[in-house]
């Protein structure tokens, strides 16, 4: 059964989407919730802005790998021109690959997880999609459960983090690490490699590896295809990280949740004001709705028409039995006439889809946005001026302005590199 979840309305979730996730997923969706929201640029020359095509995508399997006891859950945050379709195609391809081998992802899960992330990223080098993950990719972050044990594989900048209780207070732990350019574990890895980066600017661009030619900068060290950027420090094997869950009990000290999101959460929240946010909503889907709205709040605040994806998964704990319960011929038993028997359930977040038709109108939170009307969503990652009708010539500064706002905050950039790069030029 595959449960697509309905994207948010600009200022609350949907009635009726909720509704009608609760009716067809086979799980309580207030003990695991998800929702994702697109992002929008400013529209070159005019007030107003376009959505653009959603790249994120996540997924929640449950049951998996035959058992009641374990679940996954992936995020998958795409960039570049046609990066939607890296992170669709790691979405429908990662599951069936760590199930194919259910022992070895039961008995050795971090090496399995680590093996077959970097399997997908050579499926992409010898697929059908070989040309668009040489200037495309995107970031894994997979999150397996089994009873209270918690495996989390991290290739990029999307984040898992824990909200627990910790004398009564929420507190918020990472399960992850962020690989970005201007790390110095990463720094120092990349530059073993032979490859060179550049700091993050005063004006909020991002600190980027470049590749060999230096004619792409990449805001993040790692991820799942970017084949042009081979050679130069950067690789998709992601890092493993291990923790044993012990959920709370009522108001006692304890785990309470596990949320993972792309970074259009983690842009402006930190993973404490996160958990803080989280916390005190008993609601996983009411949760989710929360966190992505906020985001979208922070992003506006702070950059006004312009927005990244948002996408957002989070597991009330206790998610699972810590006692395997195994499904008949190693899927969940379905019985016709028992509508609460489990069922094996992928959510999948903006499955399949082309991106937003239109942009409709879209009301920002201080309804300050006057509407846009654009036949198609443009490409995520691709700059203004490799857009349809980007030839025509600037009308006025502003446009040229705007240009270069949306080009700094893409997560892959061509330009030159330059020996010597620093802030100053990074601000200009």
């Amino acid at each position: 059964m595959i449960y697509q979840a309905k994207e948010l309305s600009s200022t609350r979730a949907s009635r009726t989407s909720r509704r009608r996730s609760g009716v067809s997923a086979a799980f309580d969706t207030s003990h695991i919730g998800t929702c994702t929201r697109h992002g929008i640029a400013p529209l070159p020359g005019r007030r107003g802005a376009k959505a653009k095509i959603n790249q994120d995508r996540g997924l929640v399997c449950w049951p998996f790998n035959g058992s009641t006891a374990q679940a996954l859950f992936c995020v998958f945050d795409g960039h570049g021109r046609r990066g939607e379709k890296v992170s669709e195609y790691c979405m429908r391809t990662l599951p069936g690959l760590l199930e194919a081998q259910p022992e070895s992802l039961i008995s050795h899960p971090a090496d399995h997880i680590a093996k077959q992330v970097v399997a997908i990223d050579t499926m992409l080098f010898d697929g059908d999609l070989r040309d668009v993950a040489h200037d495309a990719g995107t970031t894994a972050t997979v999150v397996y459960l089994h009873g209270n044990a918690c495996w989390v594989a991290c290739s990029g900048d999307s984040r898992a983090v824990l909200g627990s209780l910790r004398s009564g207070e929420i507190v918020g732990t990472d399960l992850c690490k962020d690989h970005k350019p201007d790390d110095p574990i990463e720094i120092a890895r990349i530059r073993a490699a032979g490859g060179r980066t550049t700091p993050a600017g005063r004006n909020g661009s991002p600190a980027r590896l470049w590749n060999a030619e230096g004619s792409c900068g990449l805001a993040m060290s790692r991820s799942v295809g970017d084949h042009s950027m081979r050679g130069s420090g950067h690789i998709p094997d992601p890092e493993l990280h291990e923790h044993t869950l012990a959920p709370s009990e009522g108001s006692a000290d304890g785990d309470c949740f596990v949320i993972v999101a792309s970074d259009g959460v983690w842009e402006f929240i930190t993973s404490q004001e996160a958990c803080e946010i989280v916390h005190g909503v008993s609601d996983a889907t009411k949760a989710c709705e929360k966190l992505v709205l906020e985001s979208e709040k922070r992003w506006y605040d702070v950059e006004g028409i312009y927005r990244d994806d948002i996408t957002c998964i989070i597991a009330m704990l206790p998610f699972l039995d810590d006692v395997d319960v195994e499904l008949e011929g190693g899927n969940a038993h379905e019985d016709e006439n028992d509508p609460n028997a489990p069922k094996g359930t992928t959510i999948q977040l903006n499955a399949g889809e082309a991106g937003i038709s239109r942009a409709g109108s879209i009301a920002e939170p201080s309804d300050a946005v006057s509407e846009a009307s654009v036949p198609a969503a443009a490409d995520a990652d691709t700059a203004p001026g490799q857009e349809e009708g980007a030839g025509e010539a600037a009308a006025d500064d502003d446009e040229s302005k705007e240009a270069t706002f949306v080009a700094r905050r893409l997560s892959v950039t061509h330009m030159t590199y330059d020996e010597d790069w620093d802030e100053e030029k990074a601000d200009e």
